[in-house]
């Protein structure tokens, strides 16, 4: 059912989408207004079907990808350091859209390619993080959210600030 929705809602003129019934796609045009407009429903039809399925927030969870990538595919973060022969390298640590780590991606058995490609299977993959580290976190009660980006309390309030930005 959430597969017809989905063609349907990609298929309408979205020159005429009522924000009351496409909120995620409005939160997402909101945060970054120079989006595709196809992309962005694409998108938001994503979150939608994958937040109702794994019981996440949705428009939580799209605050959360623009934190994390601004709704980039392709988006990389990375840090500096040194190689074995003390030269300087820049390594990757980030990727995707949903900014998942390469050792995070090992425990959830992520395809990080696929990850980079495949906005559906992204979009699921977070969905299927989050809901996992809201588990883990559980003790945090309704800000439990915070530990998609760190488990470590100095960190938890500078994210929660970030993404309520985009909320």
């Amino acid at each position: 059912m959430f597969r017809i929705i989905s063609l349907f809602l990609l298929s309408f003129n979205v020159y005429a989408i009522n924000c009351k019934n496409h909120p995620i796609f409005c939160q997402i045009k909101k945060n970054k207004p120079d989006i595709d407009i196809q992309y962005a429903m694409k998108l938001s039809n994503y979150i939608s079907i994958y937040s109702h399925k794994y019981k996440v927030e949705a428009r939580l969870y799209t605050a959360i990808l623009a934190q994390e990538s601004q709704y980039d595919m392709s988006a990389r973060s990375y840090s500096d350091g040194l190689n074995d022969a003390l030269e300087p390298i820049r390594a990757y640590q980030d990727y995707g859209l949903i900014q998942v780590s390469y050792k995070t991606a090992e425990v959830f058995k992520i395809d990080l390619k696929r990850l980079m490609t495949d906005m559906e299977y992204a979009v699921e993959s977070g969905a299927i993080i989050l809901k996992n580290k809201i588990k883990e976190c559980s003790f945090l009660g309704k800000d439990a959210w915070v530990c998609y980006h760190s488990k470590t309390e100095s960190y938890r309030g500078v994210y929660k600030s970030l993404v309520m930005k985009y909320y």
